[in-house]
């Protein structure tokens, strides 16, 4: 999934709808690219650890991917959430659209 935008908490529960949908409530292994992510508050980043651990807890994998000197992947080092940060890593990337 291509992220974009603000993920704060007027945009959250938007943003956890649309996880929850593609991850089928987290049986199906996921991407999301946090690429365009412009702001990931505290309320992105307290759903992204209960997202990642909903996927482990079933069985599936939820990889983030977050480009190196993004909004995103200055937070999720922060936080210590671990995600992919080199075009390689994305390269290397399962497609798990089948």
């Amino acid at each position: 999934i291509l992220v974009g935008g603000t993920i704060d908490a007027s945009t959250v529960a938007e943003f956890e709808r649309a996880v929850r949908t593609e991850g089928a409530a987290g049986t199906r292994s996921l991407v999301l690219d946090l690429t365009d992510v412009t702001h990931l508050a505290s309320a992105g980043v307290a759903l992204l650890h209960q997202l990642v651990a909903l996927h482990r807890a079933n069985g599936a994998t939820l990889r983030l991917y977050a480009p190196l000197g993004t909004a995103a992947e200055m937070v999720l080092t922060l936080v210590h959430l671990e995600h992919d940060t080199r075009e390689s890593d994305r390269a290397a990337l399962p497609d798990l659209e089948d």
